[in-house]
């Protein structure tokens, strides 16, 4: 195997190089940051004993977490520190779709076809000490169509093949899926079913900055001319809980969920809703359907989410920053020794002294004179925090040969150990509020209320 490697003159060699995999477990990478990690070949050396995470017949567990894979394919999950049980955790359920891109709507006379008596091909992937890995194939099969103008869906049946990656990792409090389909079929709404037998009254769903509390009751459908609308917006998760214990489902970019009261508290995650391009700019329906079909969401598909059981309710259990994680995987790259560098081997850019608060932003000023971080608050109370920006050091200054400031470009962070000037709060337009304090060693307090944004420059 070759590896390209292009140096600064733009000179490109190619060098033989031995590639390898590895899973390892990092411990205390520093927040915003980076984090050095040597690799040094071992020689001579025993095998050891291999170590896993199976526990039983299609079974794993962490720290956190028991999982068994049922025969239809549906994880029971334990969260082993309360002894809670959550069963038929993720599957499938599948309705007619008669809706437009504005609105769903279900067929007059509709079937609902689930694969909770389906049986399923389980099969181990991979097993280690820091994670396990199962498939779980279910061979479907679901109407190939509405008919009859939409009111009912076909008695005639189509394959419908469902693949599914099940991981537990080691300290992970959430167990991730991975479901690939070859969607086939028109006019129909896939959703994955997370019966959490949760009591509650309400749901909480990520937002802009924002986690927005929603009643899990149906409203009243005698108070409004249209059904209203039962599948609500999310980003990265929605949660149900009370004060003692809820469930999360985290996701990566689906932003659709739907809760029921039924007897289980079933939460629903949208992956496919597939409908005729139908428009309503006049009087009259448009329907595109026959020249554009990309609303009916033909092909190959992979969604990828969590289920992540927990105790307190979502600000308890840091259900915000466990979306985070889930989303932001750690990012590696390759570096070779050197005599020049200037920074410490592990750095944070910025940090925060406690975890509630979050960032949205690190970008220049507008003015172009500073930096600007951007925290936001989505609690319900006021929370009180101190952030460090760069440890304290600004960046260089523009009173700089061509040649230094190229020389400087290489740098990470770019400084000339000279602390920052000002830390001020500025609106969402930065326009300065309040000049803030900063101590000796760069820290500034801060306060925020609840569902604020707080904005800092910088200079």
């Amino acid at each position: 195997m070759y590896q390209i490697v292009q140096d600064l003159a733009d000179a490109v060699d190619v060098l033989p190089v031995s590639r390898h995999t590895i899973r390892i477990f990092v411990k205390d990478i520093p927040s915003m940051g980076y984090k050095t990690l040597k690799v040094v070949p071992k020689y001579h050396t025993r095998a050891t004993t291999p170590v896993n995470m199976l526990c039983g017949i299609n079974t794993m567990e962490n720290e956190y977490l028991k999982v068994k894979i049922n025969s239809n394919g549906t994880l029971k999950v334990t969260e082993k520190e309360t002894g809670r049980e959550y069963d038929n955790i993720g599957y499938f359920k599948d309705t007619g779709e008669n809706g437009s891109p504005w609105e769903h709507k279900t067929p007059e006379l509709d079937e609902e076809y689930t694969t909770v008596n389906e049986r399923a091909i389980v099969s181990l992937v991979y097993s280690g000490e820091l994670e396990t890995k199962y498939r779980i194939v279910l061979n479907w099969a679901i109407p190939e169509n509405i008919v009859d103008g939409g009111k009912k869906r076909s008695s005639r049946l189509a394959p419908y093949r469902i693949e599914t990656l099940v991981t537990l990792r080691k300290g992970a409090r959430w167990v991730e899926f991975e479901t690939k389909i070859n969607n086939n079929v028109p006019n129909h709404y896939l959703q994955a079913a997370f019966p959490t037998d949760v009591d509650a009254e309400f749901v909480y769903a990520q937002g802009q900055f924002d986690v927005v509390k929603r009643p899990i009751a149906k409203p009243d459908y005698s108070k409004y001319d249209e059904i209203p609308m039962t599948e609500q917006p999310m980003n990265s998760f929605v949660d149900i809980c009370n004060e003692n214990e809820g469930a999360a489902i985290l996701n990566t970019g689906l932003k659709a969920y739907e809760s029921d009261d039924d007897y289980n508290h079933t939460v629903y995650l949208s992956l496919l809703r597939c409908f005729e391009l139908r428009i309503y700019v006049t009087p009259e329906e448009q329907n595109y359907s026959r020249i554009e079909n990309g609303s009916q969401s033909f092909g190959e598909h992979t969604f990828r989410y969590a289920f992540m059981p927990h105790k307190g309710d979502w600000e308890d259990a840091q259900v915000w920053k466990a979306a985070e994680d889930f989303n932001m995987e750690i990012l590696i790259g390759q570096t070779a020794p050197t005599e020049h560098g200037k920074n410490p081997l592990e750095k944070s850019f910025i940090e925060l002294e406690n975890e509630n608060l979050h960032i949205s932003a690190v970008k220049r000023s507008e003015d172009g004179l500073g930096c600007v971080v951007r925290l936001f608050n989505p609690s319900s109370e006021t929370v009180k925090n101190r952030i460090r920006f760069n440890g304290g050091i600004a960046e260089i200054s523009d009173k700089q040969s061509p040649i230094e400031r190229q020389v400087h470009s290489f740098e990470l962070p770019c400084t000339e150990n000279r602390k920052w000037a000002s830390v001020k709060k500025v609106t969402l337009e930065e326009l300065s509020e309040t000049e803030l304090s900063v101590d000796t060693n760069g820290w500034c307090d801060v306060e925020v209320t609840p569902k604020q944004i707080y904005t800092l420059k910088y200079e």
